[in-house]
């Protein structure tokens, strides 16, 4: 795309924004600007203030309308851990939206997101699993995220110290396991005793996302239901 600096602005047509929402098309652009020509720290104070903007659903759709998907995802790539962690945190949250979950797939965000999941950074970690919980309610991006080695990074969450980590994994992890090829992978690479030690969690979230992971691993499966058991969980009816 073009600069968005210098030289004479272009007149385009303001996007149409209904009055009710409260979304300020002239600070989006100026974010999308530091996005594109800002310093690492400029980028990530971007990024950052671009999270908090799409925790408004309006705001989402119209933030996607107004291009904000792929130069997010451009920032995915090695480099700042901090930048990488903010764009990550801004897609987590724009990924809450239907439509979005699949555009920000379409840009190429998975493969980065998988690779962010072994950073030494724990932000960069926690926003990538975030992102990816999002992400994975999507059908296709299941396949897409197991493709890209997703399960073999989320299973390894599970052991982290850091709770907030352990229960966004858990989370993609219980998303991941709707899917029957997903289901027998992540069966088959021992995920049941893992997950099940975290119903023990003092941390509701992680328990929660534990035991959902759970069952959709054990439903309809004797076998897993018996490994659940044998690992100390109940198994679903």
């Amino acid at each position: 795309g073009e600069a968005r600096g210098g030289g004479a602005p272009k007149k385009d047509a303001p996007p149409a924004v209904p009055p009710s929402v409260d979304f300020q098309i002239d600070q989006f652009s100026e974010l999308m600007g530091q996005i594109d020509q800002g310093d690492a720290d400029q980028k990530a104070y971007a990024a950052m203030e671009l999270q908090t903007m799409a925790l408004d659903s309006k705001s989402q759709v119209l933030m996607a309308q107004n291009g904000a998907i792929d130069p997010l995802v451009k920032l995915l790539q090695p480099g700042d851990p901090m930048v990488q962690a903010s764009a990550a945190g801004a897609l987590w949250n724009l990924a809450a939206n239907e439509q979005n979950k699949f555009a920000i797939a379409q840009s190429g965000a998975i493969q980065p997101l998988v690779a962010m999941l072994y950073s030494e950074v724990r932000e960069a970690q926690l926003s990538a699993a975030g992102a990816l919980q999002n992400l994975c309610v999507n059908a296709s991006n299941k396949k897409t995220v197991a493709a890209a080695g997703g399960i073999e990074a989320l299973m390894m969450l599970l052991s982290d110290k850091d709770r907030h980590v352990k229960a966004k994994a858990a989370g993609a992890l219980q998303s991941l396991a709707v899917d029957e090829d997903n289901q027998k992978k992540i069966k088959s690479l021992g995920a049941i005793p893992l997950i099940t030690k975290l119903l023990s969690s003092r941390t509701p979230e992680v328990q929660s996302n534990a035991a959902g992971a759970l069952h959709n691993l054990a439903v309809n499966d004797e076998d897993a239901q018996e490994a659940v058991a044998n690992a100390g969980g109940i198994a679903p009816p």
